[in-house]
């Protein structure tokens, strides 16, 4: 996981992660700030919109939906240093070629703050 690279000597695995969200289906922005908060992982705890003037910051989690996803439904994808890493991909992936290549929507970033 990219927090193992950003906060040595905490141990992130998926195992361990769905654990402490106590499933592996769906989840809420409040579920991933309850996990970071229990990892000691600083965030500022609320979601930003994003919009066509919007610069990222350098790590944040990004609400976004997939081509022809309806309704409520979303994707967590974690943005850090320029990539995005995304649980259903198999590498990061440069984030310009993420937007041009799967096309997503994003609607908001919740900023982690880095040590």
């Amino acid at each position: 996981m990219i927090l193992d690279h950003v906060y040595p000597g905490h141990e992130f695995c998926e195992d361990s992660v769905c654990t402490n969200i106590g499933h592996r289906k769906g989840t809420r922005i409040e579920d991933l700030y309850e996990v970071l908060d229990m990892y000691d992982v600083p965030h500022t705890g609320k979601g930003i919109p994003i919009t066509s003037s919007t610069i990222l910051p350098h790590f944040c989690i990004l609400a976004m939906r997939y081509p022809g996803m309806k309704g409520g439904n979303w994707h967590w994808v974690v943005f850090y240093r320029g990539y995005v890493y995304d649980p259903n991909a198999d590498e990061p992936i440069k984030g310009g070629e993420y937007q041009d290549t799967i096309k997503p929507s994003l609607t908001t970033y919740h900023q982690i703050l880095v040590p």
